[in-house]
C-alpha cells in the first residue's frame, strides 16, 4: 500500500488541484487503516504496520486539510515507531522514520498555528538526536541525512536557532559522509554546500556581534 500512496502523494505535491481526483482514493485509505489500527495485537510485526498506516493516515489528513486528525495520526504514529524502536533499539530506518514523525507533526502544528506545541515537537526531535545511542556509519548517515536537513530548516523557521544549529552540524556531517563516498555526485555536493550555508547563518544569527 506504501508504494501506491506514495505516487498518489508525489502527484499532490507536485500539483495540489488534483486533491478532487485522489479525494476517494485517500478517503479509502483512511478507512481501511482506522480499521486495521483498532486492531489490539501487540505482535511486533502487527506494531509496525499500525505505525505505518498511521503515518499514511496522517499524511492523508494533512493533503486534506483536515490538520486537527493529521496531528493526532502522526502522534500516534511517533509513539508506534519509538515503541517498536524499544524492541529492536539499532534499526535505523525505524529511527529515521520516528524522527520523520516528529518533523510531521511540527510542519502540521504551525499550519495550525501553534507555534508552543510546534516548539515544543521540535525541541523533543533534537532531544532525541543527542540522545541516540545509533552507531553513526554509513547507513546511518545515508538513512538519516534528510531528516537532519527538514530539523535544521524548521529550525530556522522557529527561529530556535541554538537547536537548529545542533541539526545544523548532524546534516553537515551525514551530507560530508555521503558525499565523499560518491563525489562525483551534484545532489549530495548540493546537500553539503546547503548544510555549510545553514551553519554560518546560523552562526551569525546566535552571534551577531561577530558578523562582518
Amino acid at each position: 500500500m506504501d508504494s501506491l500512496f506514495n505516487v498518489v502523494e508525489s502527484k499532490l505535491h507536485e500539483d495540489p488541484s488534483h486533491l478532487a481526483s485522489y479525494r476517494k482514493l485517500l478517503d479509502t485509505y483512511l478507512l481501511y487503516d482506522r480499521q486495521y489500527v483498532e486492531q489490539t495485537s501487540v505482535d511486533p510485526t502487527t506494531q509496525l504496520a499500525k505505525a505505518y498506516a498511521t503515518r499514511r493516515m496522517g499524511h492523508c489528513c494533512q493533503a486534506i486539510e483536515e490538520l486537527e486528525d493529521a496531528s493526532r495520526y502522526y502522534r500516534q504514529s511517533r509513539d508506534l515507531f519509538a515503541s517498536c524502536l524499544e524492541a529492536d533499539p539499532n534499526v535505523i530506518d525505524l529511527y529515521s522514520l520516528w524522527l520523520n514523525a516528529h518533523t510531521q507533526i511540527v510542519y502540521v502544528d504551525l499550519a495550525r498555528g501553534d507555534m508552543r506545541s510546534a516548539n515544543k515537537e521540535y525541541r523533543t526531535a533534537i532531544r532525541a538526536i543527542q540522545e541516540s545511542k545509533i552507531a553513526q556509519n554509513f547507513d546511518y548517515h545515508k538513512s538519516l541525512m534528510l531528516e537532519l536537513k527538514s530539523l535544521a530548516e524548521l529550525g530556522i523557521e522557529l527561529k530556535l536557532y541554538a537547536d537548529a544549529m545542533q541539526a545544523s552540524e548532524r546534516f553537515a556531517i551525514s551530507a560530508n559522509v555521503l558525499r565523499d563516498r560518491t563525489p562525483q555526485d551534484p545532489i549530495l555536493a548540493q546537500h553539503a554546500s546547503d548544510a555549510e550555508l545553514y551553519r554560518k547563518i546560523l552562526s551569525s544569527l546566535l552571534h551577531p556581534q561577530e558578523s562582518p
